[in-house]
């Protein structure tokens, strides 16, 4: 793509003020009028018409201010408000005229207008891509942009391009570099953003492009980074860029369903993926939980590791001890709920002692059973006898 430049082009202006100029210019055309009307008289007093040189030299100098008069109105100019005309004096450019009633001298090519340039806000409309087909009303409005339709970059392989409708507004602060530096003012400056829209969108998939063709900050910095060398070089402030549209080509529209599809399958399988990850780490806290339960039976009733294992496996799995955890019953293991639940636990599996109970109680109970051994012993020696 190539790439824009801005003309440096040097323009001649008058040395002398219009004040001057105009005065210089009246003032020849006046003594010229008093010139002839002196030689008419001098012709008229010799032939011996009129009334002889004095009433016919006096006659005629009063015709003076009538010619003034009807001259003046006949030449005068009005620029409207909000407008600045344009003239050259001697092929220079004289300072630009501004609103209000000004009188040209309009004879002997010494004063040529150039044109009136509008000192308000401007908007240029812009319409990048092919206009076949189009309303007559819009390829009217949206008569600056090139004709081929814009490239899209990232994301889209061939026949990616989109058109584009947007706006910029101008104001022209300096009228007479505006309409000397370029021939055709709009269109030029309508190219320079045209360029940077076009490149930036050839850097960007569809999808990220219509996001950000809409975004204030883009089109604000599409408009600064133009905006000191237009300024400079031509005289036009930059103000805004309006989005207008983005109208896909068919091959365009298909690759952006082809890249939604992909992403809301590569968003349903991510989703697939943290939930199994989020029920691992749930299962992998609940197996924590329920072996720390178990090491706090086994360390309130006294029992083996391997025995307390293998009775709790009777009568407690291990699913139970976490669907116990799930509904709050191991919340508090200090509390009377975790202590009666251990409790019952350790009842369960035969171990006669709850969580007060100790060593020394277990082994009592064991030689209490002796001792009713021996003496069922001892009775049925008795009943032989």
């Amino acid at each position: 793509m190539a790439t824009t430049t801005m003309s440096k082009t040097e323009i001649a202006k008058t040395e002398m003020t219009n004040a001057q100029i105009f005065a210089l210019a009246w003032g020849i055309f006046f003594i010229s009028v008093t010139l002839l009307l002196l030689a008419a008289t001098i012709l008229l007093t010799v032939y011996g018409i009129g009334f002889g040189f004095a009433l016919n030299s006096l006659f005629l100098l009063l015709l003076i201010p009538v010619i003034a008069g009807v001259t003046i109105a006949v030449v005068k100019k009005v620029t409207p408000p909000m407008y600045e005309d344009l003239y050259e004096w001697n092929g220079r450019v004289m300072e630009p005229f501004e609103p209000g009633p000004h009188y040209p001298f309009p004879w002997f090519g010494f004063l040529k207008p150039k044109g009136r340039m509008p000192m308000n806000m401007q908007f240029v409309h812009v319409l990048s891509g092919d206009r076949t087909g189009l309303p007559p009303k819009t390829v009217a409005k949206y008569q600056f942009g090139g004709q081929t339709n814009v490239e899209i970059g990232r994301g889209v392989k061939t026949g990616g391009f989109v058109r584009l409708y947007y706006s910029i507004g101008l104001k022209i602060v300096d009228s007479i570099k505006a309409a000397y530096v370029q021939k055709d003012l709009y269109k030029y400056i309508a190219g320079i953003i045209e360029e940077r829209v076009n490149t930036h969108a050839l850097s960007e998939s569809p999808e990220e492009f219509s996001s950000t063709f809409y975004d204030a900050a883009w089109s604000e910095k599409i408009i600064n980074n133009a905006k000191g060398d237009i300024l400079k070089n031509l005289g036009v402030e930059l103000s805004v860029l309006i989005p207008g549209d983005i109208i896909n080509t068919p091959e365009v529209e298909k690759a952006r369903q082809d890249v939604e599809v992909e992403r809301r399958r590569k968003g349903t399988l991510d989703e697939k993926l943290i939930n199994m990850k989020v029920e691992k780490d749930i299962a992998h806290e609940q197996h924590l939980i329920a072996v720390d339960f178990i090491k706090k039976v086994k360390e309130t009733s006294g029992a083996s590791g391997d025995t307390l294992v293998s009775l709790l496996a009777r009568q407690m799995t291990l699913d139970a001890v976490i669907e116990a955890t799930k509904n709050g019953h191991l919340a508090y293991m200090d509390g009377s709920e975790g202590k009666g639940l251990m409790n019952s636990i350790a009842i369960g599996v035969g171990i006669q002692s709850g969580l007060g109970g100790s060593k020394s109680d277990s082994k009592k109970d064991d030689s209490d059973k002796d001792e009713s051994k021996k003496d069922d012993g001892s009775k049925n020696k008795n009943k032989k006898r």
